[in-house]
């Protein structure tokens, strides 16, 4: 019984990832943010960052003992991840993070993948800014073209040196099929740019809403999240980021429970920008309440 419930899960994600919905509409930002936005050098996105987020006195340094971080299985609440990892950058500095391992499974990899290669942060939320406007103007949202959206993606996102910077320091949780049954496979070592592409590809990978199949190694694979939707390492402390698509009890969570519906079906940024906002404030939280446990 126990083995069947990732599969039940799967399949419920599935069955609402290719359900049939309307269009709608995008709605524009205010004058301030499109100001704003040209100002942070994001040109359509509206300020991810309010001001109001930015008083916190925080930790100078990760939590004793901290080795890792791993990001969940999310779906499109990746933009809460993308928050949480803003709020870290901003708060402690690129520097507390050099030495930190980066663990992530489903869409939850590719927010591991940024940090781990040092990508910028907001680059990834334009590029899932695009998306979001991709996905609201078809009738079945991304259903069927979700490789060829991230794969593109990344390909710009990710630098030249990518498979150098990431093997070792990031975990990318896959869940390959062997005989059929899904075997929870976490890879740290990559041999190329695409090779790495590849894996974060068969890490989100599900049927149907991903229009090719994926194989790493020559292992036919599916979402990591069937088998390891929140992975942690064997060896010191992960501080573990869900934003609470399947119930995790984390380190760092959203406030309340966000709009299951924004998970799968797409429909204008600012939805997903409100999602972000949430993921910076419960950042904000956990780092408020790190630095109270060590005065």
């Amino acid at each position: 019984e126990r083995g069947l419930l990732p599969l039940l899960k799967l399949l419920r994600i599935v069955l609402a990832w290719v359900g049939v919905r309307w269009p709608l509409g995008l709605r524009e930002g205010s004058k301030e943010d499109q100001e704003d936005q040209e100002e942070a050098g994001l040109p359509g996105v509206p300020l991810p960052w309010p001001r109001e987020l930015s008083s916190l006195q925080p930790l100078a340094q990760l939590p004793s003992g901290v080795t890792s971080i791993s990001f969940s299985s999310c779906s499109w609440f990746l933009f809460f991840h993308i928050g949480v990892s803003e709020c870290l950058l901003r708060s402690l500095g690129p520097e507390a993070l050099e030495h930190v391992s980066f663990y992530g499974s489903s869409c939850g990899s590719l927010m591991a993948a940024t940090l781990a290669c040092g990508v910028d942060t907001r680059d990834l939320l334009a590029l899932g800014m695009e998306m979001v406007d991709f996905a609201s103007h078809r009738f079945l949202g991304p259903t069927g073209a979700m490789t060829h959206i991230v794969s593109s993606g990344l390909h710009r996102l990710l630098p030249e040196r990518a498979a150098e910077m990431a093997t070792g320091r990031l975990f990318v949780s896959i869940s390959s099929l062997e005989d059929g049954i899904p075997r929870q496979w976490l890879v740290s070592e990559f041999s190329s740019k695409a090779d790495l592409v590849n894996c974060l590809l068969a890490s989100c990978y599900i049927p149907i809403y991903y229009e090719t199949p994926c194989t790493v190694r020559g292992k036919v694979c599916v979402d990591g999240g069937l088998t390891a939707p929140q992975p942690v390492s064997s060896t010191g402390r992960t501080v573990t980021v869900d934003a609470g698509l399947l119930g995790f009890q984390a380190d760092i969570t959203p406030q309340s429970r966000l709009p299951f519906h924004l998970a799968f079906f797409p429909r204008c940024r600012e939805e997903y920008l409100s999602i972000y906002r949430e993921g910076f404030a419960a950042c904000e939280r956990w780092l408020a309440h790190s630095r109270q446990g060590t005065s």
